[in-house]
């Protein structure tokens, strides 16, 4: 069941995966490219714009698209929605738990085995083979 916090609609994996299926919001990734690139989230709308550039790069989304903000743990989402509702869109969401948890529920991953990482957890993940 979604929840809100300070005006942000909070979502667990399953209840955002059905929003994005039903085509009224889009998933704002806003995780570090090389995460990006690795493992996306399989989804009919999504859009990647790293949380660094997302202040700078809001006025130029549409207005009218919900949108839930993603990242690897829910933990920098939150963030990114917060942006959006200061930069005056009247609905925004946080996934709550990320990807990790978005895997974990079994849901769509895309992922690029070319881009893989490793690390002994995932605050310290690399790309494994830096060209």
């Amino acid at each position: 069941m979604c929840q809100m916090e300070h005006g942000i609609i909070q979502y667990g994996s399953m209840e955002a995966f059905e929003e994005l299926n039903s085509e009224s919001a889009c998933l704002l990734d806003i995780r570090e490219d090389y995460l990006h690139s690795y493992k996306q989230f399989k989804v009919p709308r999504s859009l990647y714009i790293a949380l660094e550039d997302l202040k700078d790069r809001a006025s130029s989304l549409p207005h009218d698209v919900m949108y839930i903000c993603a990242d690897s743990a829910g933990i920098h989402s939150m963030d990114a929605a917060t942006i959006l509702i200061d930069a005056g869109f009247p609905k925004a969401g946080n996934l709550a738990g990320g990807i990790v948890d978005w895997e974990k529920s079994g849901l769509p991953v895309i992922i690029d085995p070319e881009q893989e990482l490793s690390g002994s957890c995932t605050c310290q993940l690399k790309r494994r083979n830096i060209k």
